[in-house]
């Protein structure tokens, strides 16, 4: 049984390279999304193994949604991951 990873990111190109890069490099599924909404779509029809999501997706928080897949999904995997890594950095250590 194949295993499924979620890569969530607003930036399309982004999104189409990580996606090529962890299919070449493992025998994971990916699920694509390009929001938040796509996101959701897809944990209701797949079972995640893993999610990588970007933590600013346009107009939703990322981290909200990787409380979703945790909350829906307790043993799958999540990184969350952003190109504005001081402000994120700050941001998780407020969350505690």
């Amino acid at each position: 049984m194949s295993r499924h990873v979620l890569i969530c990111d607003d930036n399309r190109d982004l999104l189409r390279f990580l996606a090529l890069e962890v299919s070449a490099a493992s025998e994971w599924r990916v699920l694509p999304a390009e929001n938040a909404a796509e996101a959701r779509h897809l944990l209701r029809i797949h079972r995640i193994d893993a999610a990588l999501i970007d933590y600013h997706l346009g107009g939703e928080s990322g981290l909200d949604l990787a409380r979703e897949v945790r909350e829906a999904l307790p043993e799958a995997s999540i990184t969350l991951m952003s190109g504005a890594s001081q402000q994120l950095k700050g941001e998780i250590e407020a969350c505690g």
